[in-house]
């Protein structure tokens, strides 16, 4: 199939579409067989809306031939989000410092492990829907990676497991302000450098794996890859992101387990006053 598609629909497998609908509204009644590459993905969507999900994120960094710059910006990034309705919880792993972040029942909670000790902080707050995006609900890095991007080529096939295969290839360059997230996280890093960096567009993938039955997203890899120009020296680099999801009661939100020693914050705010 090599139409234009929006991957802005690819988005709605992700945690955004999935934490605008509670599950009481999503759940329920047989899933219709998709003829298309977009009812595909609507209905990918409606599975993960379904039930919890939880998705393990791990994203690689990689400067080739860099020397010290290669040792400076080489990095791997873990993160955890659990969706349960409009409860979630994220976890994020980096630079030494683990940060998780739980709602639930109206209440938000924020654990920090550094290498100061740990901050455990919660505060009453009701997040609406609209709400979710400011608060880091749906901000997770694989969710703008997608928003407001086109491929030139999207299409499907069915996998000698009898999964099915999207994959998507070529950015389109009228949307490539879809990737601004992501490239502005690597410039911001080239800044002390005096280097800056181009993105074949061209040269970016992602494929994905859903289960032909309950039509549950089951795994996803992206590539992102370009050139980092420092003074005369052109250096390559790639971006990949790779997910699993899992679905059930392991992927239910709670609140933690220590929730009764968390410091009660007067404002939202003061949470994140550290």
């Amino acid at each position: 199939m090599k139409n234009k598609h929006s991957i802005r629909l690819l988005a709605l497998l992700l945690a955004i579409g999935v934490l605008l609908c509670p599950l009481s509204a999503c759940g329920g009644g047989e899933i219709a067989k998709p003829e298309t590459v977009e009812e595909l993905v609507e209905t990918v969507a409606q599975a993960m809306a379904a039930v919890p999900y939880q998705c393990v994120s791990t994203e690689a960094r990689r400067v080739t031939d860099g020397g010290a710059l290669a040792s400076e910006l080489d990095a791997t990034t873990v993160s955890t989000a659990r969706v349960d309705g409009t409860a979630f919880f994220l976890s994020l792993a980096q630079g030494g410092t683990l940060r998780e972040s739980t709602y639930r029942d109206g209440i938000y909670y924020l654990h920090v492990n550094g290498g100061d000790g740990a901050i455990d902080l919660k505060r009453s707050v009701s997040i609406t829907a609209e709400q979710l995006a400011l608060y880091g609900a749906s901000a997770v890095s694989y969710t703008a990676f997608f928003q407001d991007i086109t491929f030139s080529d999207l299409m499907w096939e069915t996998a000698e497991n009898g999964n099915i295969i999207v994959t998507g290839s070529g950015v389109e360059e009228e949307s490539s302000t879809g990737l601004e997230r992501v490239i502005g996280d690597l410039s911001a890093a080239l800044m002390p450098h005096g280097a800056s960096l181009t993105v074949d567009y061209r040269e970016t993938f992602v494929t994905m794996e859903v289960d032909a039955r309950t039509y549950q997203c089951l795994r996803q890899r992206r590539e992102l890859s370009g050139e980092i120009l420092l003074l005369d020296q052109i250096i390559p680099f790639t971006l990949t992101t790779e997910e699993v999801y899992s679905y059930g009661e392991a992927a239910v939100v709670t609140p933690p387990a220590d929730a009764n020693i968390y410091e009660k914050k007067g404002s939202f705010a003061e949470l994140f006053e550290m």
